[in-house]
């Protein structure tokens, strides 16, 4: 998504209660056949929506727009206006974010040859789907308790994983 010089943060909350729909290329293989690499998405801008989980989602973080699922909502009145996001092919969760991120649900995507609904998730492996699993749940868990920490710990493992996919022999 461009901003034509504004900052990002800025055109993002003035579409987010717009409810029009955008459209934004996407790069990463984290969304699989759900979100091929390289596809563009449609986005509804509507940050009154409340999303379920499994709903993919495009999410500002920093200066990037991510497309990923919802994958948990906390009933609890301190987080309800929180959300934590996952790519189905990610092992790891992202960081609890504030739903004022959230510039709302990804309902298509176009690779040029007509548009198409964002599919389900695919199915991963049961180690796959395990280490997701518990992945998930420190991050849920500390963030019951504090979501700043939850966040640090979130971003840290998606950090180190970054390192050790880089390092030779890792």
């Amino acid at each position: 998504m461009q901003s034509s010089g504004l900052p990002m943060d800025t055109v993002a909350r003035l579409l987010q209660h717009s409810g029009r729909e955008i459209q934004s290329t996407i790069q990463g293989s984290c969304m699989g056949a759900a979100l091929p690499d390289g596809v563009t998405i449609s986005i509804r801008c509507d940050g009154e929506s409340d999303w379920p989980v499994g709903t993919p989602v495009a999410i500002l973080n920093g200066t990037n727009l991510l497309a990923h699922r919802i994958v948990y909502r906390s009933r609890r009145p301190r987080l309800r206006d929180y959300v934590v996001t996952q790519g189905d092919h990610s092992v790891l969760c992202d960081a609890p974010r504030h739903r004022s991120h959230v510039l709302g649900e990804v309902v298509s995507w176009s690779d040029g040859h007509g548009w198409r609904p964002v599919g389900p998730p695919s199915a991963p492996s049961t180690g796959r789907r395990s280490l997701s699993r518990v992945s998930r749940s420190l991050v849920i868990a500390v963030m019951a308790v504090n979501v700043r920490t939850a966040r640090a710990l979130s971003d840290g493992s998606l950090w180190l994983k970054r390192v050790l996919t880089k390092s030779p022999g890792a």
